[in-house]
């Protein structure tokens, strides 16, 4: 089961807005990335993707505490925004280069220019469990 979020804010998730996104370490101290989102339409919500290189905190974090939070401000007025609380459940690398190329298409307008050798991306798929929005 996973959350939907209203329709009025869908256009952050779709847009060039960069998101916030927080994991925990293993201390239980949060851990915030600037990361470039995605949602996907399920029949039973929706669910958000982050893109991300494997090895990375994040990435290592959601495997063992797969709580996460993530929010998006509208860049025209920062006291719009919506604020998701979920958790990850998959993390899969089929698609992920492809996905990264569609996102740096929407964030920068050219293919994604930032790849290291033998670079593995990750597609983290998070459930929602609760939406937050305000403006």
């Amino acid at each position: 089961m996973t959350g939907r979020i209203p329709d009025a804010y869908l256009d952050l998730l779709r847009s060039r807005a960069v998101a916030h996104f927080a994991t925990l370490m293993a201390d239980g101290a949060p851990q915030v990335s600037p990361v470039w989102v995605d949602v996907e339409e399920t029949p039973e919500g929706h669910v958000v993707l982050v893109n991300s290189k494997s090895g990375r905190v994040k990435n290592r974090n959601v495997v063992k505490r797969p709580q996460v939070a993530i929010e998006v401000s509208d860049p025209a007025n920062p006291y719009r925004y919506v604020a998701i609380r979920g958790r990850v459940v998959g993390v899969t690398e089929k698609g992920a280069k492809a996905h990264l190329e569609t996102l740096a298409q929407r964030y920068t307008g050219k293919p994604y220019a930032w790849w290291s050798p033998g670079e593995v991306r990750e597609i983290l798929r998070i459930a929602i469990d609760k939406v937050s929005t305000f403006g």
